[in-house]
């Protein structure tokens, strides 16, 4: 969409982004700030969520940020399992959570 020549893109799914973002302390030349980051949970969901929406390209990418942070999480898995199942999911409507949860066998078995 163009408003007074400015692109913009819908954005999808980024509602879960908001829910139960993690606080960080953030300081740098004196300059000190608490900013709120997504957890890797809504993240990850939230990724998976718009996969078949976006371009080859942008697929891939998401599933490097994917990979990247499991693999910055992956020591705290059940904690992550735990957020999922408490947190994040009872906030989606039923049919997104089923969507996330199934994600990983689907991706894994879908041709290019």
């Amino acid at each position: 969409m163009d408003v007074a020549g400015v692109a913009s893109q819908r954005l999808r799914d980024l509602e879960i982004l908001l829910d139960h973002p993690w606080l960080i302390d953030f300081e740098s030349d004196g300059f000190a700030a608490k900013i709120q980051i997504a957890n890797p949970v809504s993240f990850v969901a939230q990724k998976v969520l718009i996969h078949q929406k976006r371009d080859r390209e942008d697929r891939a990418k998401d599933i490097l940020y994917i990979h990247d942070t499991l693999e910055a999480f992956g020591a705290r898995l059940h904690k992550l399992q735990e957020l999922w199942r408490r947190i994040v999911a009872p906030k989606l409507r039923s049919h997104k959570a089923k969507m996330v949860s199934e994600a990983a066998e689907k991706t894994i078995r879908e041709p290019e």
